[in-house]
């Protein structure tokens, strides 16, 4: 289940609320992975009422740059730790993300919250980003990243099960080492067998939330290499995180769309120089 993100009617706020996907019960992503859900609540909450400082600066990429880009009415613009989205006929515009921090108003448990933002592609109506959150309370700090895909069209979140098909997507996983050494010799015929196979006990999580964290990495002839953020799965690495990378065929609705999204770099390997 998605849900939108802020609306705001010609700067006008018109709904403040932002939500999370589920997913069949299961943890939604590296923030429900490791906060209680009442810390996350609050997390969220600050969301809409900070306006501290970002999280600590890392290394500049393209994607830091202020730009934009254009998709029928849609125009995307990014600058300075936040994104939006205009459309140009309903006049509304849809907040993507904002960098945040609570630091400044921590209560007297020393709770607070810190979450920073990278565009990492924008392929027709969809705008992938990285989400770097953190949250300390009581001297101890957990953190975590996430990918998320917004299709601008409708302001939800987008799963890659809404381009291809199970066995499409199947074939591309098994075919990466990190997914073949942690299912070994076990043999799978659907994602459902893959996500729910053992583990290695400090191995990834291979969930199908991973389906739900991607971006838009390169184009290769008729091929698109995406790349998955996947949460490691042992205490020690804690708050940590992957890429993997797989390789789909290009969607044949949006193949003009991603034409456009090599011409103009705006896909994830030209973006954010980190993931070279």
């Amino acid at each position: 289940m998605t849900a939108p993100y802020m609306l705001m009617d010609r700067g006008d706020v018109m709904n403040r609320k932002r939500m999370h996907q589920r997913d069949s019960g299961e943890m939604t992503g590296t923030c429900r992975m490791l906060l209680p859900g009442f810390l996350l609540c609050l997390m969220l909450a600050a969301f809409f009422s900070g306006d501290g400082t970002a999280a600590p600066a890392k290394k500049k990429t393209p994607a830091d740059r202020p730009g934009k880009a254009v998709y029928r009415e849609w125009t995307v613009t990014w600058g300075g730790g936040s994104a939006r989205v205009l459309n140009a006929k309903m006049g509304q515009t849809l907040i993507l993300f904002r960098k945040y921090s609570t630091e400044g108003m921590k209560d007297k448990a020393g709770f607070w919250t810190s979450a920073d933002y990278r565009l990492l592609s924008v392929v027709g109506p969809f705008v992938s980003f990285r989400e770097d959150w953190s949250a300390v309370i009581g001297g101890r700090t957990s953190k975590g990243t996430r990918y998320v895909t917004v299709d601008i069209r409708q302001g939800r979140d987008v799963s890659l099960t809404a381009l291809y098909d199970e066995k499409t997507l199947l074939k591309a996983l098994l075919k990466n080492r990190v997914v073949a050494t942690e299912l070994g010799k076990r043999k799978v015929n659907s994602l459902k067998e893959l996500f729910r196979s053992p583990r290695r006990s400090c191995g990834p999580f291979l969930n199908s939330i991973i389906l739900s964290s991607f971006a838009f990495h390169h184009v290769k002839r008729n091929s698109v290499g995406v790349r998955l953020c996947v949460i490691e799965g042992c205490e020690v690495m804690r708050g940590a995180s992957r890429q993997l990378d797989i390789t789909l065929p290009l969607p044949k609705l949006y193949k003009t769309d991603f034409k456009n999204a090599v011409k103009g770099r705006m896909l994830m390997g030209d973006l954010y120089a980190e993931s070279r």
